[in-house]
Formats: structure tokens, sequence, C-alpha cells
């Protein structure tokens, strides 16, 4: 329903005027039960691939390949032991400094910044009694 100015001129909202794009121009492109499930996820296919029983041994290829993995690190592997104990240890706590880029803070700056948080703890403690 669209108003009328004083001059009897028609104002048309601008809502009207536009037009329709994406859904709104084409409801039926709406999918309306969610995106669908993708089976092609390396995820999915590695699962899937990991559940094949290998023709020689009877036994899921994961298990397969666990074994070789295993055996890699007893001839020596550094990668295949690592992986070994990321998996079964937990890996070690990951540290990331993004102030100093891996330099050493001086311990003067250390010591002068203790000092001046002291100083303003101090001065904050006396006004307020």
């Amino acid at each position: 329903m669209s108003e009328v100015n004083n001059d009897n001129t028609e104002i048309v909202p601008q809502i009207e005027n536009k037009k329709k794009r994406g859904f709104a121009a084409h409801p039926e492109n709406i999918n309306r039960k969610g995106t669908p499930k993708r089976e092609d996820q390396w995820f999915t296919l590695f699962k899937l691939r990991g559940e094949e029983l290998d023709p020689k041994t009877k036994r899921p290829s994961r298990v397969e390949l666990v074994n070789m993995v295993y055996l890699e690190a007893l001839k020596g592997n550094l990668k295949a032991a690592q992986i070994i104990f990321d998996r079964t240890e937990g890996r070690p706590m990951q540290q990331t400094d993004l102030t100093t880029n891996g330099k050493d803070i001086p311990t003067a700056t250390l010591v002068t910044f203790i000092q001046e948080a002291t100083n303003a703890e101090s001065k904050v403690n006396s006004d307020s009694n």
C-alpha cells in the first residue's frame, strides 16, 4: 500500500522499488533440509578406507597402518615414534611468544617494571587511606 504526497503524487516506498535478490527472488532454491552431507570429505574417505579389510591379513586397513607406524618407530624412525607418543602420551605443551619475538626480556626492564607497579600500588593504597 502506497502513501500520497500533498500534491497527490504517489510515494512508492524504496523497498518496493528494489530488485529482489538471492532467496527472495528464487525461494525454490532454499534447501529446507539443511546442508547436504558431503561424502567426499577427507575424514569420511579415510574412515571408509580404514574400515576395508586387508586382503592378506583379513584385518581392517587402519590396524595395518598402525602396525606399519609401530614397525617404523622400532626401526628408529623418529617421526613415527613422535606420532605414537603424541597419540598415546599427549602432545607436550606448545608455547607461543607473541611479544618479544623469542628474545629474553632484559633484567633491568623487568626490575623497572616491577618497581613501577609496586610504586603505583603504594600510591593507590596511600590515596585511599
